[in-house]
């Protein structure tokens, strides 16, 4: 290829061509195309021999082996030929919502991705968001998210002045796309009327003229107050042209109504899905160990296709066997089954990480939402200014991309998934928890200001026993409560803003406000 040969010109004119191609065509490029231009520029701007930076097409080649151990949709094409079919109904203006299910790691997100590409590709309206653990403590967080997406969508702007009064209430930001919208004062169950009904207001203007696609994943996650809006959105689609689909772990009557609507269980691989998997990333020998392996490997995963994935990248950066050419073999089988019964290998691999792509994770896993290139430098207090071509090539990130932990996707960085980052947390000691707490905090607090951000950002202060990183997070809340027109006390705002929180620390927070600020108008 143009990148094992370090073809640096025709690497680049090879690049512009696609990117101007899918200008041209309005086309969204994905997440595996994004990495293959960074790759490409890699190439171009990359050191001589002797640098210290990785080698961008070695790197590259590698992810071949170890990072790219998804082979097209195995074992999940009756669920997605269903999905198709109710996307076929929609269109006839028979629209509903169902619900994917299943454990972590058995392919949801995946099923979800590959059904918005579907759609895409045949020039169909559709949006995929993906909830965050680090939302779920911000009421109606992941419901502002979603108006601001769907606001962007052309025929958005057909809503009704009482829909755009309630949107703007929720998401200030959508001031800029209804600006002559005043926001909503309503409040309790007439605010989660109103949304209800602007929500469906929205999602039918958008889809007036054809049918919207709409994914949302990992469901679980959704605050309460958002939930409680979807929930009633949900059940309110039949006859329309919006199809929903929702993807959710057990268990389900934590769901509310979303429990009741039409299902898709996913289910655990069998040991014949496994070989087929196996068989489908590169031919097996006949030897005897590969006689073995797919049963080694329901074993050691008990049949999760996540866990699957990340023991066939243990077993090959181990060296235990080797995939190249499409073609499996191994020049150790012994390792094999020790390496399976060592178990966790999804926790073996992140301790496997280079101290710095450790830390970078460690840091987003914290998060739990996506952060821009900057937030991240800035949580990690790399205060120099940034070069953007090296930024774009840091050597942790590109660690962490070709090994499958990071995804990059519209100038955001984040965990490929919620296990990766729950498996990085637990794997770190206190103080580096402590640390990856307090860095999150600033990475937030280096983005666009929102109620939600400071929310969490205050969240991660504490949990860092950053005092003084509190009080000007207080600080910040309380004059942003101003600039909205609140006029209650600050102790009040305090309370209201860090309810978690000792009445001693709130205390200390209160007195962190000016004297002439913390009196109620």
């Amino acid at each position: 290829s143009l990148v094992a040969a370090r073809d640096t010109v025709a690497c680049i004119a090879e690049a512009e061509h696609l990117e101007a191609m899918l200008s041209a065509n309005e086309f969204e490029p994905d997440d595996a195309t994004r990495a293959a231009l960074r790759t490409a520029r890699a190439i171009a701007t990359a050191k001589p021999a002797g640098r210290s930076a990785p080698d961008a097409s070695a790197s590259a080649t590698q992810s071949d082996d170890t990072s790219s151990l998804a082979p097209e949709l195995i074992g999940r094409e009756t669920e997605f030929r269903a999905l198709l079919g109710h996307w076929e109904l929609t269109r006839e203006g028979k629209g509903s919502a169902v619900l994917l299910s299943g454990v972590a790691g058995l392919g949801k997100s995946r099923l979800l991705a590959d059904l918005h590409s579907r759609l895409r590709a045949s020039r169909a309206k559709a949006i995929l968001i993906r909830a965050n653990p680090g939302d779920r403590a911000v009421g109606g967080g992941f419901l502002a998210a979603i108006s601001e997406v769907v606001s962007q969508r052309p025929g958005a702007r057909a809503i009704s002045s009482d829909s755009a009064s309630v949107l703007v209430a929720l998401a200030p930001a959508l001031a800029s796309v209804f600006p002559q919208a005043r926001p909503d004062a309503a409040t309790g169950e007439d605010a989660v009327r109103r949304r209800v009904g602007a929500l469906l207001d929205l999602l039918r203007a958008i889809s007036d003229e054809s049918a919207l696609a709409f994914l949302i994943d990992d469901l679980h996650w959704i605050d309460p107050e958002s939930r409680r809006v979807l929930d009633a959105v949900a059940a309110r689609l039949d006859g329309g042209r919006v199809f929903m689909v929702l993807a959710s772990r057990p268990p389900l009557d934590l769901l509310g109504g979303f429990a009741a609507l039409p299902r898709f269980e996913l289910a655990r691989f069998d040991l014949q899905r496994i070989a087929e998997f196996v068989a489908r990333l590169g031919e097996l020998p006949t030897d005897e160990w590969a006689m073995e392996l797919p049963a080694q490997l329901l074993a050691a995963t008990q049949g999760i296709p996540l866990t699957l994935i990340e023991a066939l990248q243990r077993l090959i950066e181990t060296g235990a066997v080797t995939l190249e050419g499409h073609r499996w073999s191994s020049a150790a089988p012994g390792r094999i089954a020790e390496t399976l019964r060592q178990g966790m290998v999804l926790e073996a691999r992140v301790r496997s990480l280079t101290p710095g792509a450790r830390e970078v994770l460690l840091v987003l896993s914290t998060v739990g939402r996506p952060i821009s290139l900057a937030q991240m430098r800035r949580g990690m207090e790399r205060d120099a200014a940034p070069n953007e071509e090296t930024e774009e090539n840091d050597p942790r990130l590109l660690e962490l991309e070709h090994r499958g932990f990071v995804q990059r996707s519209g100038g955001e960085l984040q965990v490929a998934h919620d296990e990766i980052a729950a498996a990085t947390v637990a794997s770190a000691a206190a103080a580096e928890r402590g640390a990856a707490h307090r860095a999150a905090a600033v990475a937030l607090l280096a983005g666009p200001e929102s109620d939600a951000t400071l929310r969490l950002a205050v969240e991660h202060a504490m949990h860092a026993g950053d005092n003084p990183m509190l009080r000007k997070i207080a600080l910040r809340w309380v004059r942003r409560r101003r600039d909205h027109g609140d006029g209650e006390s600050a102790p009040v705002l305090i309370r209201d803003f860090t309810p978690g929180a000792p009445a001693d620390v709130q205390q200390k927070l209160v007195r962190a406000v000016p004297l002439l600020e913390r009196p109620a108008r």
